[in-house]
């Protein structure tokens, strides 16, 4: 689906006279002063194109049974389905569905590149942990949404109980992993704090990025090798670069058109890196897990040194950033042991392992009706546009979930993706108790044996995405 319209599927058209943006001899504030008197016009010309392109979903008439097309057992516990649904027209979609109770998998959050701001084909990041571990992939799917220019995640993201992304974006759903795999959906906001053995206490504010020169900012393996981490390259590539990933995704473009205003990505490149070089002159401790991290659990560890500059990440560790408005004595001194928790809002008792978000929640406590309003979102081609969607689901006892990747539209078939109505009855349908919707459009993928299942005519495309769902084969 998108990379930046957080709620949109986004198609994106680069309008840019150089590689830059800017006129001839134009600075930035010109610039910017150029874009905006053009603003105007750029949005009456997008809502008129957004409004004539909009087509209204075709009614599916759905029977009482599936269409089995294909069913196969992957693995003890893990069973694959190729599912037609409706009348005349028809929902292609793939089900795994996994019986907990009775498997050796689990599920496992996939961060392409394992750092917060990369993304890769999700082909690719299953290879890469296929390579580095023992366990193997089974399946895996897209997940959350991303931010474009910067490629952050959207929403509670975690990994092993290492938070890649600490925010919740306006009221979006999450689904959490215990150690067992059982998942929890919800509205989940995190919060963090950290105490030193001088009694001492900070709130975290943020996890892998810092927002404002002030507060505390814990960095772990998904900030990079050193922080802060700075390119080596210029704003000027960094731009080229920026076009460049926009224009590849030609081939996944799907509903909702999003114009890339260069002056706005060169403004977006400038903020980033200034926000990092600030983050140069705050002291920073580089601490040694005594404890391994997890989310709503105590986690220890060793304040190893307290230094300004470049602090390269510690193997098994994290590095805590301390904002302008911290006084010195108050920080934890080299030796000392700290404490550092990340908590959440609701069922706080559990102990979280792994995470994946999205938005809206399709099926609350059995109730079949999805909450896009409620979770903020408003765009009539996001909720009713029948696309390529993915969502994830769980049973009432939670000893099974329930993963699904819709197809894409075909005139000739007869076949239509899914409005988000369509997917909330298809959850129901298939058992979920509690369901959530993915990232979807474009992102849409299901991988089985290292290929695109739901393209089997091209089996290796896929967008490239930020973070993927894996059901991991524990060997």
């Amino acid at each position: 689906m998108s990379i930046f319209l957080i709620f949109a599927f986004a198609s994106i058209r680069v309008e840019s006279a150089n590689s830059s943006g800017l006129h001839c001899g134009e600075s930035f504030g010109e610039a910017n002063l150029r874009s905006e008197t053009q603003g105007t016009t750029r949005k009456r010309k997008h809502r008129r194109r957004r409004r004539s392109r909009y087509i209204p979903p075709k009614k599916v008439k759905y029977s009482t049974a599936f269409e089995i097309l294909s069913d196969t057992i992957l693995a003890t516990g893990v069973q694959y389905k190729k599912i037609a649904w409706g009348g005349k027209y028809k929902h292609n979609f793939h089900l795994i569905e996994i019986d907990l109770d009775t498997s050796k998998v689990y599920l496992k959050t996939l961060k392409a590149g394992n750092t917060n701001t990369s993304i890769d084909k999700l082909q690719n990041i299953v290879h890469n942990f296929d390579s580095l571990y023992i366990d193997s992939v089974l399946v895996a799917v897209n997940a959350n949404f991303w931010r474009a220019y910067t490629n952050y995640p959207i929403g509670p993201t975690i990994v092993d109980g290492e938070l890649v992304e600490m925010k919740t974006h306006k009221n979006w759903t999450s689904g959490l992993f215990d150690a067992h795999s059982h998942l929890y959906i919800d509205n989940f906001f995190i919060s963090g704090t950290m105490q030193g053995s001088n009694n001492s206490k900070f709130k975290i504010s943020n996890v892998n990025r810092r927002r404002d020169t002030n507060g505390v900012v814990l960095y772990n393996q998904f900030a990079g090798e050193v922080v802060p981490y700075i390119s080596a390259s210029s704003i000027a590539k960094d731009v080229k670069d920026a076009i460049v990933q926009a224009l590849s995704e030609v081939e996944f473009m799907d509903s909702t058109d999003f114009e890339l205003d260069s002056v706005s990505l060169i403004n977006e490149v400038i903020a980033k890196k200034q926000m990092s070089s600030t983050e140069f002159h705050n002291y920073k401790s580089a601490c040694h897990y005594i404890t391994g991290p997890a989310v709503n659990k105590e986690t220890q560890a060793i304040v190893m040194n307290l230094s300004l500059g470049l602090v390269n990440m510690p193997l098994n560790g994290f590095i805590i950033s301390y904002g302008k408005n911290i006084n010195i004595d108050k920080m934890p001194k080299p030796g000392d042991t700290i404490s550092v928790k990340f908590a959440t809002n609701v069922y706080d008792s559990v102990v979280f392992y792994n995470s994946v978000s999205g938005a809206p929640r399709l099926v609350r406590n059995g109730k079949a009706k999805h909450e896009a309003r409620r979770e903020g979102l408003r765009s009539r081609r996001f909720i009713n546009m029948q696309l390529p969607r993915t969502a994830i689901g769980t049973s009432k006892d939670k000893s099974k979930i329930f993963i699904i990747a819709v197809e894409y539209s075909s005139r000739s078939k007869h076949r239509v993706g899914a409005s988000l109505a369509n997917l909330t009855k298809i959850m129901k349908r298939v058992g979920a108790y509690d369901a959530m919707n993915l990232d979807g459009g474009g992102s849409t993928i299901m991988v089985i044996d290292g290929k695109n299942i739901l393209l089997p005519e091209k089996p290796d495309a896929s967008r490239r995405i930020s973070v993927g769902l894996g059901v991991i084969l524990d060997k």
